[in-house]
């Protein structure tokens, strides 16, 4: 089963793997930023794609050094702490319902 077409998420762009592969005109959905030369041997390209918001969004960084290229892809950070929030707050709510409707101390009513 094709998740992304379900999902309707939009199929990855294809990144180059060194600067003389990248074409002027990016993969659809991804915007390429100036090259940076940081000394002779490096060169470092920013790749972004825009949001459904219409905000540009970083996808990643291709980084060529001495003729090999590394692709460091970006992420959020507090999506996966929203994540871990909510898993925490979904445990705790669980927890909570077990000692309610069944707590673990005695029970103190009185016997005839």
């Amino acid at each position: 089963m094709n998740y992304r077409k379900l999902a309707r998420i939009p199929p990855r762009p294809e990144y180059p793997d060194s600067l003389t592969q990248l074409s002027p005109t990016p993969p659809p959905g991804a915007v390429w930023g100036d090259p940076i030369t940081v000394d002779d041997q490096t060169t470092i390209v920013h790749a972004t794609r825009e949001a459904r918001s219409g905000r540009m969004v970083p996808v990643g960084t291709l980084t060529v050094s001495g003729g090999t290229s590394t692709w460091t892809p970006a992420y959020d950070g507090t999506l996966i702490a929203l994540g871990g929030i909510c898993v925490g707050l979904a445990a705790a709510a669980m927890g909570g319902l077990a000692i309610v409707r069944r707590p673990p101390w005695q029970q103190s009513t009185p016997t005839s």
